[in-house]
């Protein structure tokens, strides 16, 4: 939580109680899906990479088989062979980890 310069009381933000996007794994038995909920954009979506545009970075999914199953407003799901998901910096000065 952040606290108000000047006051002793700290203050909720709404980030704190809702985060900007959230990603969900998932087994079902048939297979692992990715849920990327604070999506803003499919950047690039390819068999063996997607890119999807999150608030202030860009989350990558490098794998095998690859798809977009699902696509609705701002959460989209990712199926396929995962080898690695890694946020990156966005070009428009957002902050990568």
């Amino acid at each position: 939580m952040k606290k108000r310069e000047g006051q002793g009381k700290r203050r909720l933000v709404w980030g704190d109680v809702f985060p900007k996007s959230r990603l969900l794994l998932a087994d079902n038995g048939d297979g692992k899906r990715v849920r990327v909920e604070g999506a803003k954009k499919l950047l690039l979506c390819l068999e063996k990479e997607i890119k999807i545009l999150l608030c202030d970075e860009i989350l990558h999914f490098v794998g095998e088989g690859l798809s977009c199953t699902a696509y609705a407003s701002g959460a989209l799901e990712v199926a396929g062979t995962l080898f690695e998901i890694r946020f990156e910096c966005n070009a428009k000065g957002g902050r990568g980890r």
